[in-house]
C-alpha cells in the first residue's frame, strides 16, 4: 500500500470515530468500519483498537445495515 492510501485510511479511521461520537453512524457498523480500516493498514497488533475488536467480535452474528433493510420492522 502506498503512503497516500495509508494517510487516507488513517483519516477515514478518524472520520469514522467522529461519526461514532456524534451519532452519525450506527454504533456496530461504525466499529466494523474502524476494524476494516485497521486491517487494511496492518495495525492488528495495535491495542488502541481493542474496544472496537470487542464490539465487532461480540456482534459478528448481527446482520449488516444493508441486510437489516429487508427485515420486517
Amino acid at each position: 500500500m502506498n503512503v497516500m492510501s495509508d494517510e487516507k485510511a488513517h483519516q477515514e479511521i478518524v472520520n469514522s470515530c467522529l461519526r461514532l461520537l456524534n451519532g452519525g453512524i450506527d454504533f456496530v457498523e461504525g466499529c466494523r468500519e474502524v476494524i476494516a480500516l485497521r486491517n487494511r493498514l496492518g495495525l492488528e497488533a495495535d491495542s488502541s483498537f481493542l474496544p472496537f475488536v470487542g464490539v465487532v467480535s461480540e456482534t459478528d452474528d448481527y446482520p449488516n445495515k444493508v441486510s437489516r433493510e429487508h427485515f420486517n420492522s
